[in-house]
């Protein structure tokens, strides 16, 4: 390839086109085709010649969170890579892993939030991106409490007017926490609205402080609920109210039960004096409030109990139809338990589930003062087969 360098003078209108000239045209097009030829080969392009190349890093990028890696020419099957974060090296991969992705669970690394180095090798070249990790993210653990504990004052629920019920959201968490409030009306025709916290929809949040287990942080919030204006006497609609942990949802939650309220009849009142928190189940799943097992199931309810005042109490349930589902533990029809002012009861009961799939009844529970029925707690909820 020659260096030459050609230079032509200007053409005017009129000039002979010369072979001369354009012969050496052609030769100086076909020189430069050589240069950008040989310009090319001496570079590798992204992805060129097997290069591992990084294109994008994905994820939350906090470490035991899933991060993504995108690029091209990475080693497959994707142990074959050597992928390391500030030499951290990672050892499991997730099953989509290929030539183009990788997936893996940042492990721990110390001192972070820091900007480390991710490099991938394939076994003959290597690429590496900067970025910053962020450390694992703190999740709330503990037990927590959704409980109605005032409601109207209205002497009778009427059809398009609104009435006010107090519920408390209590938790004993291991850290400050915001909780999602929500609320839910099912069984009402059409035209009923529910307002949580005065935003005018049916959720807010409320944030809580740590708690321990004897001393739940609290904070009272309002749900108002306004019948339909064509509904009448008789028409029933069922309020469900419950709380989730923002960062643990799954793990730290709680609802307040199915609470029926009528048009015609007194608006349900609420339970300060016995408090029934911290379900949790055995052999079923708490599906929007509803207790939902398999078939021929033995359900077990479990519940955290706190009174105001130090009494027997009759602990018992009571199931709505009775034909299919049954009364397990206790037998019917109570036990009674010493439950003392300043101290958390456990209180257990146990169902039996139907043979037959989608059977439905709706269990009430009662812990109430024996002497004198004063003071009771109540959870309703609806019992289902899957």
């Amino acid at each position: 390839m020659s260096d030459t360098a050609y230079h032509f003078r200007d053409v005017r209108p009129g000039d002979l086109i010369q072979a001369d000239r354009m012969n050496r045209l052609q030769l100086a097009i076909a020189q430069l085709d050589e240069r950008v030829a040989a310009l090319e080969q001496s570079q590798t392009p992204p992805g060129g010649a097997g290069q591992v190349d990084i294109t994008r890093v994905l994820g939350t990028r906090r470490v035991g969170e899933l991060l993504e890696v995108q690029g091209v020419n990475f080693a497959v099957p994707v142990e074959q890579n050597t992928v390391t974060i500030d030499d951290v090296v990672i050892r499991d991969f997730g099953s989509s892993s290929n030539a183009s992705h990788i997936y893996f669970i940042v492990p721990p690394i110390d001192h972070l939030p820091k900007q480390v180095d991710l490099r991938v090798t394939n076994g003959t070249t290597s690429d590496s991106t900067k970025f910053t990790l962020e450390p694992a993210q703190e999740v709330p653990v503990g037990s927590m409490s959704v409980t109605f504990t005032t409601g109207p004052e209205e002497a009778t629920i009427e059809a398009g007017q609104p009435y006010t019920f107090v519920f408390t959201i209590g938790a004993a968490a291991s850290l400050q926490e915001t909780y999602d409030v929500k609320a839910e009306l099912s069984g009402a025709a059409g035209g009923w609205t529910v307002d949580v916290g005065g935003t005018g929809t049916a959720q807010d949040t409320v944030t809580l402080d740590a708690g321990e287990a004897a001393d739940e942080i609290s904070q009272d919030i309002e749900v108002v609920v306004t019948p339909s204006s064509a509904a009448g006497d008789g028409d029933v609609a069922t309020l469900l109210v419950t709380a989730s942990s923002q960062r643990n949802p799954g793990g730290l939650n709680a609802d307040s039960g199915e609470i029926d309220i009528t048009v015609g009849d007194a608006p349900p009142t609420g339970q300060n004096d016995v408090i029934l928190g911290g379900l949790s189940l055995a052999s079923a799943d708490l599906e929007g409030g509803a207790i939902v097992c398999d078939p021929g199931a033995s359900v077990g309810l479990s519940y955290q109990v706190t009174v105001s005042e130090s009494a027997t109490y009759e602990c018992f349930a009571e199931l709505e139809n009775g034909t299919a589902w049954s009364l397990q533990s206790p037998p019917p029809p109570m036990q009674t338990r010493p439950l003392t002012v300043g101290s958390i009861a456990t209180v257990s009961f146990r169902l039996g589930a139907p043979s037959g799939s989608g059977v439905q009844d709706r269990v009430t529970i009662h812990i109430r003062k024996q002497s004198d029925h004063s003071v009771e707690g109540i959870d309703r909820r609806t019992v289902r087969t899957r």
